[in-house]
């Protein structure tokens, strides 16, 4: 395959490769003390802190700018995930199933918008 048959990454993209991968680091390892060095981390801190307020948070990801980031992220992950069932990235398999729905109310004529992709008001 020449250079020319694909698009660059973008350094948005590799930004998101790298957080996405940290964070699913994060949530499969069962380190829980400072012997791995992934985990400890600035950027891994900071993913956790976001993982613990999107567990805690009371507000939905349309109206919470932090968990709207996080849910956006795992959007990215679920468009390659192929897990079927119990994959461990917070949010997975929400989003399948909002998106299996949404497209199974498609399928029966129904006018049905996806939450996240709606505007803020």
């Amino acid at each position: 395959m020449a250079s020319a048959d694909f698009l660059p990454i973008t350094k948005t993209e590799e930004q998101n490769t790298r957080v996405l991968s940290i964070l699913h680091h994060v949530l499969v390892c069962d380190s829980s003390d400072a012997s791995c060095q992934i985990c400890a981390r600035p950027s891994a801190q900071r993913i956790k802190t976001m993982l613990e307020h999107s567990r805690c948070c009371h507000f939905d990801a349309l109206r919470c700018v932090a968990c709207h980031h996080l849910k956006a992220l795992c959007r990215i992950h679920v468009d390659a995930c192929l897990e079927h069932t119990h994959c461990p990235m917070v949010f997975c398999e929400e989003i399948k199933r909002e998106t299996r729905e949404h497209f199974e109310r498609l399928d029966k004529g129904e006018c049905v918008w996806l939450p996240d992709e709606n505007l803020r008001g």
